[in-house]
């Protein structure tokens, strides 16, 4: 899922949500393929992908666990 972007500096930036019952599983082979997408209509060559991913938590349930988290993972536009 499109997450965000910033033209001026080259980033595009995807996340997944999940929750507790429903953990995420990203597709990154899709958020790859987005991102390049994205990078090449800006006019560059392709996206590259950071090391990892930030996983935030949205929301907490009673006992304090996790209750619905979001993984987001950036790619910087490269060539061109």
């Amino acid at each position: 899922i499109p997450a965000g972007e910033s033209r001026n500096d080259g980033i595009v930036t995807m996340s997944s949500s999940g929750t507790i019952y429903n953990p995420v599983s990203a597709d990154w082979q899709i958020a790859q393929d987005a991102a390049d997408t994205r990078c090449r209509g800006w006019g560059y060559e392709r996206a590259a992908s950071y090391a990892g991913a930030q996983e935030t938590c949205r929301a907490w349930d009673r006992y304090g666990r996790c209750f619905a988290n979001r993984v987001t993972r950036f790619y910087p536009c490269s060539g061109g």
